[in-house]
Order: C-alpha cells, then sequence, then structure tokens
C-alpha cells in the first residue's frame, strides 16, 4: 500500500469506512470523530490510529493522489476475451418470451397476487404514520394544528429538500390532513384519525407476514427519520453502519416475495437461455453482475448455475469494495466466480470491454445520474448480441423511498427524471438511445406488475417493426385460433335447406345485450317496424334474465315502447358451451328462427395476452355454427346475415406500417395489428370469418365492424364509466390537472354507434369490413376547456403537456376503484393513446356511411353533451360532485 495514497483511492468508500471505524473502537480502542472521512486518510495516518490509539489524529494536508484503475480483480483470473460463443436474437427472444407470458403465474407463486390491494394501502398507513410522527419530534404538529392553520417546515439538512418535499405531498396525498404550498403546511378540516406506526407495524405482522422484512426496514429507517433530516446521522451509516440495517436491507433486497418472483424468472430465462446454447469449457457463457451489493440477487442465480453443470463465468461487482470482499468470502465455493470493483457510471476496464454475453443489474441502474449514459456504459461491455438484464422497480412505493430515499444518491438523477423510479417505457427510451436495438420486459394481468419488471435490451441493431413484433411467431398463434374456430366447417358445405323458418319474417340474435352498446343495439333493432323478433343471449347470472335486461335498459336511461318489449326473447345461458349453452329444443327453434346475427359480447381487457381469449373464440366458433344451422333452415335463395363487432385495435399500428393516419375499410394483416392480446383476438375472430361464411357467399352476408372510440348517448348523458376514457378524466379531477391533448378527436355515440350497426346488418348486400367512427372531426382545443371547467380543474394552469400528466398520475398511488383508475392503463395512454386519439388513426368510414343513414347525418360532440357526460358520472357516484 503506498503510504501517500487515500484509501479512497484503493476501494475504501463510505460502507467500508464504517467497518474500518467500527473495527478500530472495538479492536484498538480508538474513538474517532465522527465527521473524520477515514476514506480521505493516507495509509500512513490510519497506522498511526492503529499504533497510537490514545492520540488525537489531526487531519494533515495531502498530496494529489495518483489514480488506480476502478476495475481491479481479486479472483485468480480474469474475463476471457476471445470467446466464440455468439447469441442469435431469436434465441434469446423465445427464452424471455417462455418467461415473460408466465410472469402472474410467478407472482401468484410468490404470494403477492393480491399485494397491492391487501398489503400496499396499510404498507402507505405506515409511512405516513412515521412521517407524521418525525415531523412532530421536528416541532411541525400537523395532529395539534387547528383547520387552516399554516405551519412552517422545519429546518433540515439542504441535501434533503427533495426528500422533505416528497414526504410532504404523500402526506397531502395520502392523509388529506394538509395541503402543502410555498414551504409551508395547511392544516385541513379532515379530523386526524391516524393510528400509530407501531400499531400499524403490529398489525402488518399479523396480516401479512411474508412482508415482515420489508415492513421492520420501513419502520427502522422512519423511526429515526428526524435525526437524518437534521443532519444527526445519515442514511448509508444508519443501514450499513450496524448489523441491525445490514440484516434488514440485505433481506430486502434477497427476499422480498416480489424480488423473489422476478429472481426466479432471471433463473428460469437463464435456465432456458443456457439449455439452448452450444456451452463447451473452452466458450462459456460469460456473465457480469453490476452493482451486486450485498449479494441478494447473486446468491440465488449462482446456486442456479452451479446446479446446471453448464460452462460459465460470472464477474460479482459493485462500486464498494467492502461488498466485493464480503462477496468473495460468502461465494467462494463457487470456482467459476470472479471479483472485481466497478462504477456502473462509469466504462468498463479495457479487459471487459465488449467480453460479456449478459450483464446483470438488480435495482442498481436507476441510483444512476443517467439512465442512458449508465446503459451506454454498459453496453460496452457486451459482445454482439449481449443481453442486459435488469431487475428495475417502475412503480413507486412510498416505503421502498422511506428506506433508500434517506441515501443522498437515490436523488442524484439528472437525467429529466421526477424520481429515482421510472417507468418501463422510460427505459425503453433510455435503453433504446443507449443503443440496445431490441428492449423488452415482463408483464401480464396482475397489478402487480406494475411495481416491478424484469427488462432485457439486447446490444444489436435497431430491429424493423416488423422484427421487433416478430410478425410470423404472432401470426402463426393467429393462425392456431382461426384453426381451432374453422377447421370443421372449412371443408363442409352447409346442409340443404330444410325450410322451418317463417317466410319473410326477420329474426335478429345479439349476443351480450347487458352491456352498454349491446343494449343500444337490442333497443334500436327492437324498435324497427320490419323486425319480428329480437332473440337476445346474455350470460348467465341468478338474476332473471328478462328482469336484469329490463335493468340493463333502466341503467342506461333506454326506454323501450310495449310493441318493441313484445319483440324480445331473452335467455341467459353460457355461450361458452354447445349449442350456446341452451336446451337442444331451445337452440333448434332459435336455429329456426334466426335471419341476422350480431356478435356483441365480448371480455373487454386491454392487458389479457391472447391465450386469455380462448373462451371467447369458444363462442365464436358456436356462433359461426348457428349461422351454419340457420342456413340449413331458411327458404329459398335468403341469406344469413352475420355482423362480428370488431375493434379499432385491429388496425392499431396500420398508420405506423403504412405511414398514413387513414385506415381504409379493407381486410389486414398480422402487422396492423395492435400488439395485444386483445387486438389480436378480434384479428383472430377476423380472421375466423374469411375461412368459415365469407367462403358460402351465397349462403351468408358476413361483415366485420371496428368502432373506434364509443362515447355516451345523446339521451342522457349515459356512458360506461369502466373505459379509459372516462379513467383518464377521473384522474384528471383526483390531481386537478388535464392532458393537453392536441389534434383531431372523433367521439360516436353509444347509441348513433348502435343505430349504424343496425343500418349495416340490414343491408343487402354489405362490404365485409366497415369502420364506425363520427364522420366529423373536431378539435382536442376546442373541448378541453369544456371538460376542465366541468371537472373543476382551473384555467389555464390545469392543463399541463401529457407526458407530465402521465407522470402525476404514475406518482400517486391509483388502481380500480380509487380516484387514479388511469394508473392501471398508464402504459397503454402513454404508448397509443395519442397515436390513436388525436389523430394519428383516422379510421374512413365510405363504406358504413354508404350504407348507414344513421352514421351518414352524425354530426360532432357538442360542450353541451360533453358536459352531459360529466355530470352523469357525477350522478352516478363515479366522479366527484363539486
Amino acid at each position: 500500500m503506498i503510504p501517500t495514497v487515500v484509501l479512497g483511492d484503493f476501494g475504501v468508500n463510505s460502507l467500508m469506512a464504517m467497518e474500518i471505524r467500527a473495527g478500530l473502537e472495538s479492536d484498538f480502542g480508538a474513538e474517532l470523530d465522527q465527521h473524520l472521512s477515514i476514506e480521505s486518510m493516507t495509509a500512513t495516518e490510519l497506522d498511526r490510529i492503529v499504533n497510537d490509539a490514545t492520540s488525537c489524529l489531526e487531519r494533515t494536508a495531502v498530496s494529489a493522489p495518483s489514480r488506480i484503475p476502478a476495475h481491479s480483480p481479486t479472483a485468480a483470473t480474469s474475463p476471457q476475451v476471445n470467446n466464440q460463443l455468439l447469441l442469435s436474437l431469436a434465441t434469446i427472444t423465445e427464452a424471455f418470451n417462455a418467461v415473460k407470458i408466465q410472469t402472474d403465474k410467478f407472482i401468484t407463486e410468490s404470494g403477492s397476487a393480491n399485494y397491492i390491494l391487501d398489503v400496499l394501502p396499510k404498507q402507505n398507513e405506515l409511512c405516513v404514520a412515521i412521517t407524521l410522527e418525525a415531523f412532530e419530534r421536528l416541532g411541525c404538529s400537523i395532529k395539534r394544528a387547528k383547520t387552516g392553520e399554516k405551519i412552517r417546515l422545519f429546518e433540515y439538512v439542504a441535501t434533503h429538500k427533495q426528500l422533505v418535499l416528497y414526504l410532504s405531498q404523500m402526506l397531502e396525498r395520502e392523509s388529506l390532513l394538509v395541503n402543502v404550498e410555498d414551504g409551508f403546511i395547511t392544516r385541513t378540516e379532515k379530523p386526524y384519525s391516524i393510528r400509530s406506526s407501531q400499531a400499524i407495524l403490529e398489525d402488518l405482522q399479523k396480516t401479512a407476514p411474508n412482508e415482515t422484512t420489508a415492513n421492520n426496514m420501513t419502520y427502522y429507517a422512519g423511526s429515526h427519520l428526524s435525526d437524518i433530516l437534521t443532519g444527526k446521522t445519515d442514511g448509508i451509516k444508519l443501514v450499513f453502519g450496524s448489523e441491525k440495517g445490514r440484516n434488514l436491507v440485505s433481506g430486502v433486497y434477497g427476499d422480498w416475495p416480489l424480488n423473489r418472483t422476478y429472481y426466479r424468472q432471471m433463473e428460469a430465462f437463464l435456465s432456458t437461455l443456457i439449455n439452448s446454447l452450444p456451452l463447451e469449457p473452452e466458450k462459456p457463457l460469460k456473465i457480469l453482475e453490476m452493482g451486486a451489493g450485498t449479494g441478494g440477487t447473486t446468491k440465488w442465480l449462482v446456486s442456479l448455475l452451479a446446479s446446471l453443470g453448464k460452462p460459465v463465468e460470472y464477474t460479482f461487482t459493485d462500486l464498494a469494495a467492502s461488498f466485493v470482499a464480503s462477496a468473495r468470502k460468502r461465494f467462494k465455493e463457487y470456482p467459476f466466480m470472479n471479483f472485481c470493483t466497478h462504477d456502473i457510471e462509469k466504462e468498463p476496464a479495457p479487459d471487459l470491454l465488449g467480453t460479456q454475453h449478459i450483464v446483470i443489474a438488480s435495482n442498481a441502474v436507476h441510483a444512476t445520474r443517467s439512465m442512458t449514459k449508465s446503459t451506454a456504459n454498459i453496453r460496452k461491455a457486451l459482445q454482439p448480441n449481449g443481453i442486459l438484464m435488469m431487475l428495475e422497480m417502475t412503480g413507486t412505493l412510498y416505503w421502498v423511498d422511506m428506506i433508500f430515499g434517506i441515501f443522498e444518491g437515490w436523488w442524484l438523477f439528472e437525467d429529466g427524471r421526477k424520481h429515482a423510479v421510472a417507468s418501463e417505457t422510460q427505459w425503453r427510451q433510455a435503453l433504446e438511445t443507449a443503443g440496445f436495438g431490441f428492449v423488452d420486459w415482463t408483464d401480464g394481468l396482475l397489478p402487480e406488475n406494475k411495481v416491478e419488471r424484469l427488462l432485457i435490451g439486447v446490444s444489436c441493431e435497431k430491429q424493423p417493426v416488423s422484427s421487433i413484433q416478430d410478425h410470423d411467431a404472432r401470426q402463426a398463434v393467429i393462425d392456431h385460433y382461426v384453426s381451432g374456430m374453422s377447421s370443421e366447417w372449412q371443408q363442409e358445405t352447409p346442409p340443404p335447406s330444410t325450410g322451418d323458418a317463417p317466410a319473410g319474417e326477420l329474426a335478429v340474435l345479439v349476443t351480450g345485450g347487458t352491456g352498454s352498446l349491446g343494449s343500444h343495439i337490442v333497443a334500436d333493432i327492437a324498435e324497427r317496424a320490419n323486425i319480428n323478433r329480437v332473440i337476445v343471449l346474455n350470460r348467465r347470472t341468478d338474476v332473471d334474465a328478462m328482469k336484469r335486461q329490463v335493468e340493463a335498459f333502466s341503467s342506461r336511461g333506454i326506454a323501450l315502447s310495449a310493441t318493441a318489449a313484445e319483440k324480445l326473447r331473452v335467455y341467459d345461458t353460457n355461450i361458452c358451451k354447445p349449442n350456446l349453452g341452451l336446451p337442444l329444443d331451445v337452440y333448434n327453434d332459435v336455429a329456426s328462427a334466426t335471419t341476422h346475427i350480431i356478435h356483441s359480447a365480448w371480455a373487454m381487457s386491454a392487458k389479457r395476452p391472447i391465450h386469455g381469449f380462448e373462451s371467447q373464440f369458444n363462442i365464436m366458433r358456436n356462433v359461426i355454427k348457428l349461422a351454419w344451422d340457420a342456413s340449413s333452415r331458411v327458404i329459398g335463395s335468403r341469406k344469413i346475415h352475420f355482423q362480428f363487432i370488431s375493434s379499432i385495435a385491429v388496425v392499431g399500428h396500420y398508420p405506423v406500417v403504412y405511414n398514413t393516419p387513414y385506415v381504409p375499410e379493407i381486410r389486414v394483416g398480422i402487422e396492423a395489428v395492435l400488439p395485444n392480446g386483445y387486438g389480436e383476438a378480434k384479428y383472430a375472430c377476423e380472421r375466423a370469418l374469411d375461412e368459415t361464411l365469407h367462403k358460402h357467399a351465397d349462403r351468408f352476408a358476413t361483415s366485420c365492424v371496428r368502432i373506434g372510440q364509443i362515447a355516451g348517448a345523446t339521451r342522457g348523458g349515459y356512458w360506461n364509466p369502466q373505459e379509459h376514457l372516462p379513467f383518464l378524466l377521473k384522474s384528471t379531477q383526483t390531481i386537478q390537472c388535464i392532458p393537453r391533448l392536441e389534434g383531431l378527436l372523433s367521439w360516436t355515440p353509444v347509441d348513433i354507434v348502435a343505430g349504424t350497426l343496425a343500418d349495416l346488418i340490414l343491408t343487402g348486400d354489405p362490404y365485409p369490413v366497415y369502420n364506425i367512427d363520427n364522420p366529423v372531426r373536431q378539435q382536442w382545443s376546442d373541448l378541453l376547456p369544456v371538460l376542465a371547467n366541468a371537472l373543476g380543474v382551473s384555467l389555464p394552469d390545469g392543463i399541463i403537456p401529457f407526458k407530465d400528466w402521465l407522470e402525476r398520475v404514475r406518482a400517486m398511488p391509483g388502481g380500480l376503484g380509487t380516484g387514479n383508475p388511469a394508473s392501471v392503463l398508464v402504459d397503454f395512454l402513454e404508448n397509443n393513446f395519442e397515436r390513436m386519439s388525436c389523430g394519428g388513426l383516422l379510421l374512413s368510414t365510405s363504406h358504413s356511411t354508404e350504407h348507414s343513414p344513421t352514421l351518414a347525418k352524425t354530426g360532432p360532440v357538442s360542450a353541451e353533451l360533453a358536459c352531459k357526460y360529466v355530470q352523469y358520472w357525477k350522478d352516478s357516484g363515479f366522479l366527484c360532485s363539486l
């Protein structure tokens, strides 16, 4: 050791310095000034302390040291540079997709499936109580303050300014006890009914035992919050300077149930990938872990790699030499491991450049100044097609901020982020900018997916859209489901007519008659004089079928005439079953009577993968069979009319692929379909019609209808609140700002859509494809002030950029049934809303306006009607009345 070089240049950082301090005090009796910086000492000064424990060290001037490389291997072998093993992008994506689709399964098996609903609210309550108690100790008593009283915030260390602001905003949002503005806290009229943090912790220990380590760590950090904010101690010293703190934080990293979920996904991905590779002793798979810290990820992965028995090299790195030294002792049983120090924010050492197949970083890269610069440096360590695999939180949790927000490094970001935690779309942008040509992440239906994700970036050339989405693979999945819906009928000709159906009578069968659109379709059809019967198939419940249908009308302000009501034949059944779940005699009666079929029933889900729609494929198959059977009963040459209610999602990527916002009424390929399960499932059903009924145009008049934004009814203002636009507006009211949307708006009231569908099903010679969208476009800028005023949002300050609005939605806890429901769709909104709802995707309606007088005469949504929608949501309790 060079006597004149400061210890920091040998890798002694603040963490190791605390260990040295503790050792000197316990072993040599040297009580050091707490403000003395050990990492800034020289070896000579350290020696002076050891040999003269009773002397008082005075810091002497130190000449500028000569730096040593940050990368300093401590293992006997260094990573090999010449390695002929190269990964293929296809192998990587196949392995990741196999793991990605099981995310919900992994979350459920870890016991975290109800975390957001059952546990997180109490953890939020714990954080609120801890903060209130800390503020109380610092003379900022919210509990004793009177309504309207302004309380000045306490004096705090300047480096904790962002933390204090964040905690204050948390109190404002979660407790509703205060309003925060300009350094003051103003007490609201809400009564103080907060339990003590100790009581909440005890409650959590009983109700959420799996979260014990996280809750204890939160309480431990929070109980010292007042001392941290005022500089009496610091986060590093509190957490890593004591055995209790180190054990707790190691437990959070390594064993928090959601972390363990994604470690298991890492294991599954690595197992799948490794077992598909031709690994040999001279061609091992090289893995480098960055920011490995306490080894919470390492302990799982190296155990797995050892069990696989394949040639691998695993290099453990961290900025803190103390962590590296500890890991070298802890993992000494694994001969394939190397250990060295490395700073994620710096370029890898020369002997690491371009050598690694995989770099792993668990909850590490976010704690750097720039995600883009850090990931760009990481990419330099990768071989061509090398993988960066990161576990990162993508949703903010108060308890996580309560623990890690006390570290100054948590708030050091300088890349435009509003918080250390970044969304998956922010990660995609950073990784793509850093040169990763392929980026993907885990996802699923459970809301817990929003909290944390496993992300991968592949160091390859930027992939074209067709390659990224892997259209061949998507088409193969579509073909599989189309075959299941159509194979029984492809080689058959409809049986000859038996003439059972009454001549000249029109009977329209509608599936899904109790939904918003379905109930309006049934009502419109029933009121038409030329319709003799309306057969409605609804999902079976405990409520009488006709009573439930009448309630569906009533709840939407639909008043059916007595004549129309007499036409209804309503059945509650499970249409997923053979014969649509009806008794055979009833099914035969329905098949004999039906002349027109409108298939509207569908389970809406923006996040469900395509395999989650298998029941809908069974239903489609059954409804096609009904058309087949009905065709055998008609007299003469009369055709059975079949209309499938499709979706704008089927053409969601048409503008991206064909570089035009205008989408014609034509059949499309898989490249035009929005890459989610909902769009792909609707597309599969369209294709099933091509393989069945469209092949027998002499017997069937078949069409599919893609519908744009369905708005509320013109009468009464009913608009189903469980849709993305009402979610957007409810979150707008909650956060008191509305996104600045620009471009064209196209809303079509639901009763107009229903009337258009009725016109089209009764058309004698329909087109195979229709679009329904308001043919009269209007400007968002004209409607935004109307909506803002109706929602109580102040103008003009309350209108903010869409990106900023999304960040506020992300920052506020939310979910279905909360004041911030848009939070569950924030990814969809960020990726698709402006493009699909602001003029980037415009459905052509030339076919539909030609055949539908209802749509042809439709005009724009008026300000009066928009206010009627908002008022309906207020009256129904979905929105708050002002």
